[in-house]
């Protein structure tokens, strides 16, 4: 390869670089406001995200539909499965954006029953001497944050609204420095 190649290449590398940084810096700005937004109203954040997803359920299910009544390749199983699926993708998608709150619940109230499952299926498999007291401890506690996260769904609803935004926040924070950072070691190539 050329001096000249290899130049060019740097030249073109180095300029790509250069714009897709500003859309990094784009995103993580974007990410720090969305996480303030959701700290700052995280009843209202959990239902506008229950809504998309229910929103996305739709897409998918109309996608689904349309896949399995005129996919001309597919299989008639697989025409059917498409169609079986797309219908109830459907259905779950319109039931979320109707009820975007009570819905939340319930995923919480799901991710608590699996915790205490969980917990027990933990404990149990210690007790069979596929574990320690340390296992033991570790699926009573699982198991107990399960039946604090089924009692207090509400709550838990918030504290996981709470660590979505903290967390854009910090990805946002971190987008920000990487900006600076490849911009500054742009700036030397």
């Amino acid at each position: 390869m050329s001096d000249q190649t290899v130049e060019q290449l740097t030249t073109t590398v180095v300029s790509s670089l250069k714009r897709a940084s500003v859309w990094w810096l784009v995103r993580a700005a974007i990410s720090i406001i969305i996480g303030i937004a959701v700290l700052a109203w995280p009843d209202k954040s959990i239902n506008v995200l229950a809504f998309l997803a229910g929103l996305a359920f739709v897409f998918l299910g109309v996608v689904r539909l349309i896949e399995g009544i005129f996919a001309k390749d597919a299989s008639g199983a697989s025409k059917t499965a498409n169609i079986i699926l797309g219908a109830l993708v459907l259905v779950l998608g319109i039931v979320v954006m109707r009820n975007p709150a009570l819905t939340a619940v319930i995923i919480v109230v799901v991710i608590g029953i699996s915790w205490i499952l969980e917990g027990i299926a933990t404990v149990a498999g210690a007790a069979s001497g596929q574990g320690n007291w340390v296992t033991v401890v570790l699926g009573l506690l699982v198991a107990i944050a399960g039946v604090l996260v089924v009692i207090f769904a509400d709550g838990a609803l918030i504290a996981y609204a709470w660590l979505i935004g903290l967390t854009l926040i910090v990805v946002g924070i971190i987008g920000i420095i990487t900006f600076f950072v490849a911009r500054s070691a742009l700036k030397r190539v």
